[in-house]
């Protein structure tokens, strides 16, 4: 079975990136008990791949039967997003270099942040995700088993010395967070890379006037890859580590 978590705009959810996780683990041992489902492999596009790594942590935890075979996250900020590290003050707007349309992303979220005041809108940022105490350390050995592929997008870049926590990056996500360049083997132990020149999904493309095909979601190189990862699932461990991947 594939399980796809999506999440359009990663300042929409209110609740925080664990609750969204243990209501997922539930719905899954649900459609264990009640369908019969054994095996998953989690699509997840967005703060979607966040929710899926919470929810397999309680998967594993409370000794679930479901069994996780892959994540594929599309788009996924693992490091956090941009838009939430300025909402939050870890960034300036001057990172944006002058780009209106960067500009623009960084208020409207931090708009939305001060609105809510809650939720993952304030976790999905270097703060909270990175660092010896982050969310990331204590997912440690969570995802030991289960094979991952990491889609990241660069449609919207910028020449010269910029802030790579911010340039190049898919209108609302940094292509090194979406890679996780700076996540550990401990973390994220094996890996696969691929970047497409796509925005983070049509929503943006629609914003930029570009068209849907130059999203992340609505891309038909980007669904072989999903399509792909499925298929490779079985046997992915046995490949080469951090195929694509930025190094850290």
């Amino acid at each position: 079975m594939r399980c796809d978590c999506q999440d359009e705009q990663p300042a929409s959810p209110t609740g925080s990136i664990d609750t969204a996780g243990e209501h997922l683990a539930r719905f899954l041992n649900y459609l264990h008990t009640d369908k019969g489902v054994t095996d998953v492999d989690f699509v997840a596009h967005s703060m979607g791949g966040l929710y899926s790594r919470a929810a397999i942590r309680v998967l594993a935890t409370t000794n679930s039967p479901v069994h996780v075979r892959s994540l594929t996250t599309i788009g996924t900020p693992w490091q956090g997003s941009y838009l939430s590290d300025y909402a939050n003050g870890i960034v300036p707007l001057t990172d944006c270099l002058g780009d209106t349309f960067c500009e623009n992303a960084m208020k409207g979220f931090k708009d939305e942040v001060l609105r809510l005041m809650a939720g993952s809108g304030r976790e999905v940022n270097q703060a909270f995700l990175m660092g010896k105490n982050g969310w990331n350390q204590f997912q440690s050995g969570v995802l030991d088993k289960v094979p991952v592929v990491l889609i990241g997008g660069k449609k919207f870049t910028t020449p010269g010395p910029a802030n790579p926590a911010v340039w190049p990056n898919d209108g609302l996500v940094a292509l090194q967070s979406a890679l996780a360049k700076d996540v550990g083997d401990p973390v994220l132990p094996h890996r696969r890379c691929y970047t497409f020149d796509d925005t983070h999904s049509i929503y943006v493309s629609n914003q930029a006037g570009l068209d849907w095909n130059t999203a992340l979601t609505w891309d038909p190189h980007v669904l072989d890859v999903l399509h792909q990862a499925i298929e490779d699932a079985p046997k992915a461990l046995e490949r080469a580590n951090r195929e694509g991947c930025p190094a850290s």
